[in-house]
């Protein structure tokens, strides 16, 4: 009986030292790189094409200000769309996205379009994406909040949700690798 007791602990000190734990391996799937340019021209073309009137969403006619390093585009009342790059250095044609987002001010909130904004956004970011898959990155997005994580369907993008007493916004990052 003092063998397998014995056997019984060297095995768990082997396994515990050795880390024979099974390792788990996430594929979040990855999209190739593009530029803020890019992204800018593929969510105009993209709420172009699901817009009533095609004369919305040109994004030549957006203005836009970079803060903190990122470009700040008025798509309405107190809704932006913010594209980070990897590396801010002022050409748009040149850098590489890191993140997009949605920042919606909650007192100016109008639900349809920060819906259709969302959707338009998450497809400019993988234009392979079914409605059906993006309606659950976006309500996963909210559902992950409180455990501070994102959603994501292994075709590379997450979608992060993050909500402040005066905005909330979506956040699409990119996944290079």
């Amino acid at each position: 009986m003092k063998k397998i007791l014995f056997l019984m602990g060297v095995f768990v000190t082997c396994f515990l030292l050795v880390g024979c734990q099974k390792k788990v391996q996430v594929d979040f799937g990855k999209v190739s790189e593009i530029t803020v340019e890019e992204l800018v021209t593929k969510f105009s073309k993209v709420g172009e094409d699901n817009s009533k009137d095609k004369n919305t969403d040109k994004n030549e006619e957006w203005s836009y200000s970079v803060r903190d390093d990122m470009y700040w585009y008025k798509l309405g009342d107190g809704i932006y769309f913010v594209v980070s790059p990897v590396e801010y250095q002022k050409d748009k044609t040149k850098e590489v996205v890191k993140m997009s987002r949605l920042y919606v001010e909650k007192e100016k909130v109008n639900n349809d379009s920060v819906t259709n904004y969302l959707k338009n956004l998450i497809k400019a970011n993988n234009e392979e994406l079914t409605s059906e898959e993006i309606d659950s990155l976006i309500k996963n997005a909210k559902k992950y909040t409180k455990d501070k994580a994102t959603a994501n369907n292994g075709k590379g993008i997450s979608v992060g949700y993050l909500d402040t007493d005066t905005h909330f916004e979506y956040q699409v990052i990119r996944i290079y690798k």
